[in-house]
C-alpha cells in the first residue's frame, strides 16, 4: 500500500499580535510531535511506500521522518514550489499505476482511519473536511467527485485546535495514538526521571514528559501536558495548557488555556503572544539561572577553611594510602569553569582551569563515606579559595562537556559548581544520563539556601544510615 503525503501547506497560526516560533506540527501530543503521530498512523494502515512531497520547512521535516525505516516505511521526498498542485503533480508521476489506490495525507488533521474505511474510494471528513482522501491515481485530481466518509478526526490548524485535541486525547486515554509513558493513576501518565513534589496536586488527565521536575505546591491539571526536561517552580498552576520540552515556570504564577515554549506564552483565548524578559519567571531551562560573580561567599569560606585545616590529617592519610596502595599522588585534569558566558557555536573558547582530585567519581564504591573522604574533604580548599560551594554541580573535563546535550551545555555553564550535588544525595553509585541530567537541572532551578540546606539534611542522613 502507498500514501501521498502533502506536507506543502503547513502555515503558522494565526495570531493577533506577536509570532510563535515554533512550527505547529512538532507541537507535542502525548509527548511526541504531531507529525510522527501522523506518521505511525499512517504506517498501522498498512503502508509501506511514502511519497513526501515537501515546501515549506523542507530542512526540518526531512531531518525529523528520515528514510522511514524506523517505521518500516520506504520514504521519497520531492520538493515543490509553492502553489503547485501536488495532487495534479502526483498524478502524473510513476509513483502509482492507473487503477492502484493511494492514501492522500495532508499535515493539520489526523483521522482516525481504520482498515475498513479503505475498502472504497472517499474523503473523510470530521467536524470539517480533513483532506485525507483514499482513491486511484485518476480519481487525484478530481476529489470533489469522492464520496463523503465521516471519521473521528484531531485537527491542528489553530491554536484553540491543538489545546482542544490535547483535551480530546487526554481524556480517551491517548485514542488512537501510540504513546510513551506509565500510567501512575487514572487520567495521569509520566515519562521516565521525573521528580513530582509530594505536596504538587496533579489534576487527571495529564501527561508529564520525561525528566521533569515539579515543585512543592504546584498545580497541574486537568488538560495539561508537560514537555520533557521541563520544571514547574513551587505554588505555580497550569490549567488547559501545554509546556513545551525544555520549559521553565517561575513560582506561583497561573497558567491557563497556554502554549509555553520557553520564554514565550501563547494564549489561545486572545490569539497573542507574550514574551517574558524575565527569566526567572519563564524562560528555557538552559538559561533559568545566570551566573553569579562568587560561586562561594565569604562565611563559607571561612566555614571551609576551618574544616580543611580541622581535617588536615586524615586528608594526608589518604595521600599517603593512594601513593602506597594507587601508587598515585592527587589527579590533576582540565575542568570547564563554571559559571562562565554560554555561546551556542563557541564552544572552543571554554574557559577551563586545572583542578586535583584524590580520585574521581568512577573510581568510588561502597559507602557513601568514600564520597565524603576522597572528594568533599580535599575539596574544602577549593571552596576556602573562592572557587567552589559546598553545594554545586560536579566539575566536568572538555571532553565530558562535549558530550552533553544543547540544553545540559546551558544548565551547566549558568550552575554553580560544588562539592555535592542532589545527584550524590538521592542517587546510589553513577546513574543513567538522563536521570543525572534530570537531577542537575532540578537543582540549577532550585539553587537557594533553603534548597541546599535540604541536602545538607540529607547528605548526613545518608552518611549516618550507610548508604552505599
Amino acid at each position: 500500500m502507498k500514501a501521498i503525503c502533502d506536507f506543502t501547506k503547513m502555515p503558522a497560526f494565526t495570531l493577533q499580535e506577536g509570532t510563535f516560533n515554533v512550527i505547529p506540527c512538532f507541537l507535542p501530543v502525548m509527548g511526541k510531535p504531531w507529525i510522527q503521530h501522523c506518521i505511525e498512523s499512517i504506517e498501522r494502515l498498512g503502508v509501506r511506500e511514502v511519497a513526501v512531497y515537501l515546501s515549506q520547512y523542507a530542512d526540518e521535516l526531512e531531518q525529523m521522518i528520515g528514510d522511514g525505516e524506523r517505521w518500516g516505511l520506504s520514504v521519497s521526498y520531492h520538493l515543490v514550489k509553492r502553489n503547485v498542485s501536488v495532487p495534479k503533480r502526483a498524478a502524473s508521476s510513476a509513483f502509482l499505476k492507473d487503477d492502484e489506490p493511494v492514501l492522500y495525507c495532508t499535515l493539520n488533521t489526523l483521522p482516525a482511519l481504520k482498515p475498513e474505511h479503505l475498502k472504497q474510494s472517499g474523503r473523510f471528513t470530521g467536524s470539517r473536511d480533513t483532506r485525507w482522501r483514499w482513491c486511484t491515481r485518476k480519481e487525484l485530481a478530481d476529489f470533489a467527485s469522492l464520496p463523503e466518509t465521516p471519521v473521528e478526526a484531531l485537527f491542528l490548524e489553530q491554536p484553540q485546535d491543538y489545546l482542544d485535541t490535547l483535551k480530546s486525547v487526554l481524556s480517551s486515554g491517548g485514542g488512537n495514538l501510540v504513546f510513551l509513558g506509565k500510567l501512575l493513576r487514572t487520567g495521569i501518565w509520566a515519562g521516565p526521571g521525573c521528580s513530582i513534589s509530594p505536596s504538587a496536586a496533579l489534576v487527571p488527565p495529564v501527561y508529564i514528559g520525561s525528566q521533569v521536575r515539579i515543585g512543592d505546591g504546584a498545580i497541574v491539571g486537568p488538560n495539561a501536558e508537560i514537555g520533557q526536561r521541563s520544571i514547574i517552580d513551587s505554588q505555580s498552576v497550569i490549567i488547559d495548557s501545554s509546556l513545551l520540552p525544555g520549559s521553565y515556570v517561575g513560582k506561583s504564577l497561573d497558567i491557563k488555556q497556554c502554549i509555553i515554549h520557553r520564554s514565550q506564552v501563547l494564549h489561545v483565548p486572545i490569539s497573542a503572544v507574550y514574551t517574558s524578559t524575565d527569566g526567572l519567571l519563564l524562560s528555557s531551562v538552559e538559561s533559568s539561572r545566570a551566573p553569579g560573580s562568587s560561586p562561594a561567599a565569604l562565611p563559607a569560606r571561612i566555614l571551609a577553611a576551618v574544616l580543611a585545616a580541622v581535617s588536615l590529617p586524615v586528608q594526608a592519610v589518604l595521600l599517603l594510602l593512594n601513593l602506597l596502595v594507587n601508587k598515585r599522588g592527587l589527579i590533576r585534569y582540565e575542568a570547564v569553569v563554571i559559571p562562565q558566558q554560554y555561546i551556542p557555536g563557541s564552544l572552543d573558547e571554554l574557559i577551563t582551569r586545572r583542578e586535583s582530585v584524590l580520585k574521581c567519581t568512577d573510581e568510588i564504591t561502597g559507602s557513601i563515606w568514600n564520597h565524603l573522604l576522597w572528594q568533599v574533604l580535599p575539596g574544602l580548599w577549593s571552596v576556602a579559595a573562592g572557587r567552589k560551594r559546598f553545594f554545586g554541580l560536579p566539575a566536568r573535563t572538555p571532553e565530558e562537556f562535549h558530550q552533553l546535550t544543547a540544553d545540559w551545555r546551558g544548565i551547566y555553564l549558568r550552575s554553580k559548581p560544588g562539592l555535592i550535588s542532589e545527584a550524590d544525595v538521592i542517587y546510589d553509585g553513577l546513574q543513567e544520563t538522563e536521570m543525572l541530567f534530570a537531577s542537575e537541572m532540578f537543582q540549577s532551578a532550585n539553587d537557594s539556601f533553603r534548597f541546599n540546606a535540604s541536602l545538607l539534611k540529607r547528605y548526613l542522613k545518608a552518611l549516618f544510615r550507610g548508604r552505599t
